[in-house]
């Protein structure tokens, strides 16, 4: 399947009935922290198929991402920038705006950490005085999706961190029980 048909399918999709992913596959990273834990894909049936299991792995990963935002407080995130290959995908971007609650910002940049390097060179260089003003170089333009909250959307999330919670979090070393 192209990536292109991919994306049609899962914008055409709701949570609904989507099993749960749980994408820690090489354990829990802070602020849960369970090194032994492993992935799992949870009420997961034959009446699933690829599509809703795709879906499921990109809702586990923004649901890990708002596991990192809440952790931060929310009153002091107002907005996440997205690069890399997922940054691509604009179901996965609205995807994450909604389940975090907050801004996504998507830079046209495909080389955004060369140009992450080239500020810290700049400060190291003295060219600028610190990262801070970086901020005033030639920035690309963004793409911004902003979070459309559901009561449906919320109740996942609840769902995610039960069982995250039932599988590791009573196990000191996070191993599955």
């Amino acid at each position: 399947m192209s990536y292109d048909d991919l994306e049609e399918r899962l914008a055409a999709r709701t949570a609904g009935n989507a099993p749960i992913f749980l994408p820690y596959l090489t354990g829990v990273n802070p602020p849960d922290h369970f090194p032994h834990a492993r992935g799992a894909f949870l009420n997961l049936d034959l009446a699933h198929d690829r599509i809703d299991l795709a879906y499921a792995v990109e809702e586990g990963v923004a649901h890990l991402l708002r596991r990192n935002v809440d952790y931060l407080t929310p009153a002091r995130v107002r907005e996440i920038v997205s690069t890399g290959g997922g940054s691509s995908s604009p179901f996965w971007n609205q995807l994450k705006a909604d389940v975090c609650g907050v801004d996504v910002l998507v830079p046209d940049e495909r080389e955004a950490t060369c140009r992450g390097a080239a500020a810290l060179a700049l400060v190291a260089s003295g060219q600028i005085a610190g990262i801070g003003e970086s901020a005033h170089l030639s920035r690309p333009p963004t793409v911004r999706y902003q979070p459309r909250r559901s009561a449906e959307r919320d109740a996942r999330y609840e769902l995610f961190g039960e069982y995250l919670r039932r599988l590791f979090v009573n196990d000191p070393e996070g191993a599955p029980r």
